[in-house]
């Protein structure tokens, strides 16, 4: 493909973390003395970058944010929106990326090196800080160019993994001497400052110090939370369940651990409800800190590497998860580092212990067993919000008899206490779904319009660069291997011939020689025996693409590919409820209506209701979550002693009067679908991004 025309530019800001402050502003004025030097347009400068961050917006002018993003997440928003409007728009002639690190470090280097050719494949000119490159129009590769992206890719993906290891290797050797390595204090303790001279300084929350001899401890701090942490063992050692200490913890009005924190999920941040919650109680229960013990390393979470018996490991295929993303797993007891606190104890270790041992004894026969047997089992939850009353919250998905059924998460999380038992039956909610996705694909020409895009954009050279990439990366490393095999004769001779006090100098180099030959013989190796599959045939590619939302509901592979499509439109299912009668007397909840959207900020109530807050795009404050975790600690809930009202409710006919059911029909019956009807769905033209879902 030809040059593209100078014309107008745009620029991939990325910044890993909140300690980089000064980032973005050193990127965009770099991104635009660069734009002035090459001569093309470009608009955006701090100011842009602020108000993208306070609307949660990855694209604002010329310039694509991604924040607090690693570069190893390849499908970062900010980067897809950079990659498909630089190749989509023709206008587009130049991008601008301050450092190559700032465009990805990945595990392997070939994955930044195929979206560089995406680039320079369709025209566009990339241009960093240091180097510039140039497609050429006549499709020949400059070697020594892809040399050294190759090294700089390597070298930018293997800063995350050094990292790893002298993180880890740093907290190890902390958490032996009994340090905090990081994080928030447990329940009822605070960080303190350790001094030199063995002085103990209280260390605020956000209070971040660096001083020679001085080590982070946790203290006691809060003792009627201590009192409440003693009293959760006592419980547990007269045998009550964690549900049961949560419920009578909520019924007494005692604040969870992170009450008035703030949480984010699916990338929106709220107050989170600050009532207990089992999983809040099972982890005060099995937490040492109250025996003024310090374990670490119970868990593995890291993405790059993760403890092991001599000192740190690679990714296993056992850490990860079958679309190979890095899973949490519970270490090997031998592990686990612990160290004793300076302080006394505030529970009898003896009957800790024994607390345990009947807790083990009582969950044995559930040890083992997957909690989400089915990842394809629930597409829709935590994407499905339950508007009734300004409610906002997620409903998440879980079994109820032989079905499957998607719950307010805010009754969930209150065990009963608030809001109320709203629920559709999970199945029905995602037949509706898919049928409204059929009927927009429909109107927008049906499957021959859509084979026909798909059939272009397939035959476009941009879109299938892995075998070609693939050939030249082999055939860099073996050049590279060439040039070892010469350097190293070179080497061999002059030490037979170099002066005595030299030869240890040369016997150095010649053994590091060795190794980097070694190395990208390895490399070599692996490159060889992973051949990219060659390019499926377009009817076949076409057919599979088609078939997918007709397989969804049968196919449970199928399934979870739906999880991640519906993730990326960003759809979400908005659902009312009221209360109805069933029979003569017996008060139900009964679904009244809905709405389906591709943005959360269409929804009539938006996601959390009156919990979620402003987000001004800092997080630092704010804790992520999977999106499939229904929440298990949180902070104060608004909802409380207030009059809640339905600004939407006049719009959605759902008033104070109770329907009577129909002869020979149940209202429950909602959540076996029959609330939910699909075929005589109409979506005007207009209102393609918004679909009004209605009882039957």
């Amino acid at each position: 493909m030809p040059i593209r025309e100078k014309n107008s530019g745009l620029a991939l800001l990325r910044r890993s973390s909140e300690d980089q402050p000064n980032s973005l502003q050193t990127q965009v004025a770099w991104a635009r003395r660069a734009a002035d030097q090459e001569g093309v347009l470009f608009s955006g400068d701090l100011t842009d970058v602020d108000a993208a961050l306070r609307n949660r917006a990855n694209r604002t002018k010329s310039l694509r944010l991604d924040i607090s993003i690693t570069g190893a997440d390849r499908t970062r928003p900010g980067l897809q929106a950079f990659i498909d409007d630089a190749i989509n728009d023709p206008t587009i002639s130049h991008v601008f990326v301050f450092k190559r690190d700032r465009l990805a470090r990945p595990e392997d280097p070939l994955e930044a090196i195929i979206i560089e050719r995406q680039l320079t494949a369709a025209g566009v000119t990339i241009v960093f800080s240091d180097r510039r490159l140039t497609p050429s129009p006549s499709g020949e590769t400059d070697l020594s160019a892809s040399i050294m992206s190759l090294v700089d890719y390597h070298e930018s993906g293997q800063f995350l993994k050094t990292h790893a290891e002298r993180v880890l290797l740093t907290q190890r050797r902390l958490a032996e001497q009994g340090f905090w390595t990081g994080g928030r204090a447990s329940y009822g303790f605070e960080r303190a400052l350790r001094l030199p001279n063995g002085e103990i300084e209280p260390l605020p929350s956000g209070r971040h110090v660096r001083q020679a001899g001085c080590h982070v401890i946790i203290v006691p701090h809060d003792w009627t939370k201590i009192a409440v942490w003693v009293r959760i063992l006592d419980l547990a050692d007269a045998e009550w369940g964690n549900k049961r200490i949560a419920t009578l913890l909520n019924a007494e009005g005692i604040p969870s651990p992170d009450a008035g924190r703030t949480r984010r999920d699916h990338g929106v941040p709220h107050r989170v409800s600050g009532l207990w919650h089992a999983n809040t109680v099972k982890h005060l229960i099995e937490n040492r800190a109250i025996l003024a013990m310090l374990d670490y390393g119970r868990r593995s979470e890291g993405r790059h590497r993760r403890l092991s018996s001599d000192g740190v490991r690679a990714l296993s295929d056992d850490d990860r998860c079958d679309d190979r993303r890095a899973k949490a797993i519970l270490n090997d007891p031998s592990l686990i580092i612990s160290a004793a606190l300076p302080f006394d104890a505030q529970y009898d270790a003896d009957k800790w212990e024994g607390i345990q041992q009947k807790r083990r004894t009582r969950a044995s026969s559930q040890r083992g067993v997957p909690r989400a047997r089915d990842l394809g089992r629930y597409p829709l939850s935590g994407r499905t919000i339950d508007l009734t009353d300004g409610c906002g919250y997620p409903m998440y998905g879980r079994p109820h008899g032989k079905r499957s059924v998607l719950v307010c998460g805010r009754y969930m999380n209150s065990n009963g206490k608030r809001c109320n038992n709203n629920s559709v039956d999970a199945e029905a909610a995602l037949t509706f779904a898919l049928s409204t996705l059929r009927q927009i694909v429909a109107m927008h020409g049906g499957r021959p319009q859509i084979e026909l895009l798909l059939r272009d954009r397939i035959q476009q050279p941009a879109s299938s660069p892995g075998i070609e990439a693939h050939k030249q990366t082999v055939g860099r490393l073996e050049v590279a291997l060439e040039a070892f095999d010469e350097k190293i004769a070179g080497a061999q001779h002059r030490l037979a011939t170099v002066a005595d006090d030299l030869v240890e100098d040369v016997s150095a180099a010649l053994r590091d020689l060795k190794e980097d030959r070694r190395q990208a013989e390895q490399h070599l190796a692996e490159e060889r025996r992973r051949v990219p599959a060659p390019p499926a045939d377009p009817e076949e590619e076409i057919q599979a693409a088609m078939d997918l939302l007709e397989a969804v509901q049968t196919d449970s592979a199928a399934r979870r590919e739906l999880t991640g499509l519906l993730r990326k439109l960003n759809l979400w299912l908005g659902l009312e409820f009221t209360e109805a009668i069933k029979g003569k007397k017996r008060r139900v909840r009964k679904l009244v209506g809905g709405v389906l959207t591709f943005d959360e900020d269409n929804l009539p109530t938006p996601p959390f209701g009156r919990d979620r807050v402003p987000d001004d795009g800092h997080d630092r404050d704010l804790t992520n979550h999977s999106e499939d975790q229904v929440e298990s600690k949180g902070g104060q809930d608004s909802y409380e002693g207030e009059e809640r009202s339905g600004p939407n409710t006049a719009r959605r006919g759902v008033g104070g009067n109770v329907e009577r059911r129909r002869e020979g029909v149940s209202f429950t019956n909602m959540n076996r679908g029959d609330w939910i009807r699909t075929s005589d769905l109409l979506l005007p033209k207009q209102a393609l991004c918004q679909a009004e879902l209605r009882p039957g």
